[in-house]
């Protein structure tokens, strides 16, 4: 949830301060996804920020030593995303939007799956992941 946490310097200081020494910290945080205020029962939250790879080892570079930094979620969640998501603005009226989250949530469903049959080699590259991980041990 890193990207809604207001005070992430805060957070990141919390923890490193929890996290025991030789412990290990796995993150994973949306990369490409579409702005979200809210989750599927109305809970109401900002969205702050999106990390890259690069950026999320940043975070945690003066405690943690990287293990592994990479997608979790692929390319075609994200395609899928943005497709849906665009539909779904092009209009207020809540019946049709009720109808494209219903399309989304049956067909992308489906659709994602691809990413989990793609090759590793393809998904890894991905310069549009919809989510990434990091892995790492604190010094």
């Amino acid at each position: 949830v890193l990207e809604h946490v207001k005070n992430l310097d805060k957070a990141v200081l919390e923890i490193k301060r929890i996290l025991k020494s030789q412990g290990y910290l796995y993150v994973e945080i949306p990369f490409i996804q579409h702005y979200h205020i809210n989750d599927s029962h109305g809970v109401k939250f900002e969205d702050c920020r999106r990390f890259t790879k690069s950026g999320l080892s940043d975070l945690f570079l003066d405690f943690c030593d990287p293990i592994d930094i990479g997608i979790c979620v692929g390319p075609t969640s994200t395609a899928l995303q943005i497709i849906f998501t665009y539909l779904e603005d092009l209009s207020l009226n809540r019946f049709y939007r009720k109808i494209i989250k219903a399309l989304y949530y049956f067909f992308g469903n489906i659709l994602c799956r691809i990413d989990a049959v793609l090759p590793k080699n393809i998904v890894n590259r991905s310069r549009i992941p919809s989510g990434i991980y990091y892995f790492g041990k604190k010094i």
